[in-house]
């Protein structure tokens, strides 16, 4: 493309035959840069129907339907007798006309997205627009409805034989089933055992779907399979052990929200067990060993999930049961040079476990996990290293360490600074922009707690004037932080509590967030002064 440069218009156009017509294309009007114009027109013939879903925060500048006239030429041929010897080829056409709906789509001057931390995936905050076949109505012809009603889903799901037919056979977990039900009477016992079964006999091949891949006695066999596979494999094998359990479809956190207005199969990709003892429902993905009893992986927490059954279909909510629990406690003593040498204590429970298990995974080793700990943190040598619980899913994880840590005090001839919340210190707000139009989706609540002492130098004392105490709420207690240090004799000690008690922020709290963020980074960058004693 010679002599391309800033200003210039690249035009193409291309065509798409294709008798896929479910699902129309999508179309994007917003990107990371801005976009001056973007218009998509689209005429369907009036025997389809299909569901429209619009997605983003920016209004459109043209949202029109108006109605043409289209016409299509059909051919045919047919052979005709000239005599008991010869026949011929006679071609006949018809045009066949129609009317049509037409509808034009227009973005002016969109703005570029600008992509902030705590989002599900970009793509479900861009202004888009994505269409579904419902109902084709054919001259002459019955009209055949596709999944535009939520039971129409289910029935489409619970009789397709990769979803509901795989829930209706099971002969070769007969063995194990007996095996479980022999030894646990009771049925949450049964469904703890059955699930923690499924998770260690499969193995996660790392590929979404809602559909199994074909025969569920075949992922047994070669124990791997799809999110569905294990999962309908899980709900399969639940059921034998006499226990309610029933797919849910849900969306996982990269592939988009499901609007709960418009029924549409295809914001679907992802399937997890229910199971409901006396009252109490439990969502169940087998896909990673890691994973405690009730506790969904992150990218399975995404609004609602609809569960399908023989019985009908509903809402199932998605918000975690469990939260994000880090308390690290330190006891260090500062020397002269500004070295720091002690021990810290972290606890880790629920989804911080969890990520911590998960982190060790990637490392492969115990070793590869402390030198990443030691390369992250600038300054950090880690003398020695122990840990408890680390293999058992369902207890929480203690770390200890014995630490040295340089590089974090800036020593002068009289005075030496430095930061006690060391490396838990928050130095900026991850929210930048000014204003931001669509939610802060943290995922699951967050519970983290700093305490420490620093022992000081003998020869050294505090600043009469040490950080202030602060303590900031939001509404409805959402978001919380709490800072107080306190002196005595030599002993400086530390306590930073910060909460996020609920997953989702709207829009409309953003400024008070990003606020609570800025208060909080200008808290935690307030260093302790020690000056010297001269006698």
């Amino acid at each position: 493309m010679p002599n391309v440069r800033e200003g210039s218009i690249i035009e193409y156009s291309y065509t798409i035959k294709s008798d896929y017509f479910f699902q129309l294309p999508s179309w994007q009007f917003q990107y990371s840069i801005p976009v001056a114009w973007s218009e998509y027109t689209i005429t369907i013939p009036e025997y389809f129907v299909y569901k429209q879903l619009m997605k983003g925060y920016e209004p459109l500048a043209i949202n029109e339907k108006t109605t043409g006239l289209g016409m299509v030429t059909l051919t045919s041929k047919e052979s005709v007798a000239v005599n008991k010897y010869v026949s011929q080829t006679e071609y006949s056409r018809n045009n066949i006309k129609f009317s049509t709906d037409i509808y034009r789509i227009v973005a002016q001057d969109m703005p570029a997205f600008v992509e902030e931390p705590m989002i599900t995936t970009a793509d479900n905050y861009k202004a888009s627009i994505d269409f579904e076949l419902a109902i084709i109505q054919m001259p002459y012809s019955v009209m055949r409805n596709y999944t535009a009603t939520w039971e129409s889903i289910n029935k489409s799901l619970m009789d397709h034989e990769n979803f509901g037919g795989q829930l209706s056979a099971g002969i070769f977990l007969n063995d194990e089933v007996d095996r479980i039900r022999l030894i646990y009477e009771e049925p949450f016992d049964r469904m703890h055992a059955v699930y923690h079964f499924v998770q260690n006999h499969m193995k996660w091949n790392n590929s979404n779907s809602k559909y199994a891949t074909g025969s569920l006695r075949n992922a047994y066999n070669d124990k791997n399979g799809n999110a569905a596979d294990i999962n309908l494999l899980l709900t399969l094998m639940l059921r034998k052990a006499d226990l309610d359990a029933n797919p849910v479809i849900l969306s996982t956190r990269s592939n988009g929200i499901v609007n709960p207005v418009y029924p549409m199969q295809t914001q679907f990709n992802y399937v997890i067990a229910q199971v409901t003892i006396d009252g109490t429902s439990y969502l169940l993905d087998a896909t990673d060993p890691l994973c405690p009893l009730n506790l969904l992986p992150a990218r399975c927490l995404n609004g609602s999930g609809r569960l399908i059954c023989e019985k009908g279909t509903d809402w199932v909510n998605l918000n975690p049961q469990k939260s994000y629990n880090y308390a690290c406690t330190a006891e260090l003593t500062l020397d002269p040079e500004g070295t720091m040498t002690g021990t810290m204590i972290i606890d880790r429970k629920d989804y911080a476990a969890y990520r911590f298990r998960k982190s060790l995974e990637l490392e492969k080793s115990m070793e590869k996990y402390i030198e990443s700990l030691e390369n992250a943190n600038n300054g950090l040598t880690i003398e020695s290293y122990s840990h408890t619980n680390v293999d058992s899913i369902y207890h929480p994880v203690k770390e200890e360490y014995n630490v040295t840590i340089e590089d974090n005090a800036r020593v002068t001839s009289d005075f030496i600074y430095f930061n006690p919340l060391l490396y838990e210190q928050i130095e900026a707000n991850p929210f930048k922009l000014q204003e931001r139009k669509y939610p802060v989706d943290y995922s699951y609540p967050r519970h983290e707690k700093y305490s420490v002492t620093i022992n000081i130098p003998q020869d050294y004392k505090i600043e009469e004037e040490t950080p202030e105490p602060l303590h900031l709420t939001l509404p409805d207690n959402s978001a919380v932080f709490k800072y107080k240090i306190s002196v005595e004799e030599n002993k400086i000690h530390l306590e930073n509590d910060f909460s996020i008690n609920k997953s989702v922020f709207l829009f409309s709290e953003y400024q008070a967030l990003k606020e609570f963020y800025d208060k909080m980074v200008e808290k935690h960058a307030e260093p302790v002064i020690l000056k010297k004693i001269i006698d």
